[in-house]
């Protein structure tokens, strides 16, 4: 037992979403599973699933933490188009505009009304799931981390990685950010 690592069910939840484990929910993306098929992105769910151990293996929390981190500070520190979010946050965009699966491919040479509905379903459903793990507090992820491996204090969080410049919102990204908090100024 690792009663120091016991936290109520609802502070068990913020370390994934408010909605579940973020794990489990972008394990079954259908779409767009290719979005975490990268090395950064295995190695999220791989930390995902080491923390969701009630006693986790400090060892496996470790690599899976250096393994995200690394990839993301040589990706993110190097950038020079970052996308704006936190390094896991930007990383995650910029996967999802650059995959290619069905929906995707359709939506670029039809017009949405043309796809089908389950194709449009099952991309919603991929989005949330997705939109879910872009909302992980990566500060508690780093904390939590740290706590799994015995620190006393957190590991350096993603949000602490700079870029070398920030790019724009691509006009996509904007328009789904604006839809659902109103227009930036």
């Amino acid at each position: 037992m690792c009663p120091s690592l016991e936290y109520p069910p609802q502070q068990r939840l913020t370390l994934t979403t408010p909605n579940g484990a973020a794990a489990r929910a972008t394990r079954a993306l259908v779409l767009f599973r290719a979005v975490l098929g990268d090395e950064p992105g295995q190695a999220l769910l791989a930390l995902l699933d080491a923390l969701q151990d009630p006693c986790p293996d400090g060892d496996a929390v470790r690599q899976a933490y250096a393994r995200l981190f690394s990839t993301l500070a040589e990706e993110r520190e190097l950038d020079t188009a970052a996308l704006a979010g936190n390094a896991c946050q930007a990383h995650l965009l910029r996967r999802l505009l650059h995959d290619e699966n069905p929906f995707s491919r359709k939506a670029q040479v039809a017009p949405f009304s043309s796809l089908g509905p389950a194709l449009v379903e099952q991309a919603r459903r991929d989005l949330r799931r997705l939109q879910a793990l872009y909302s992980l507090d990566v500060e508690d992820l780093a904390a939590r981390a740290a706590e799994a491996c015995g620190e006393a204090e957190p590991f350096p969080s993603l949000s602490g990685l700079a870029p070398l410049r920030v790019a724009p919102l691509p006009p996509v990204v904007q328009t789904l950010l604006e839809s659902e908090t109103g227009p930036s100024r």
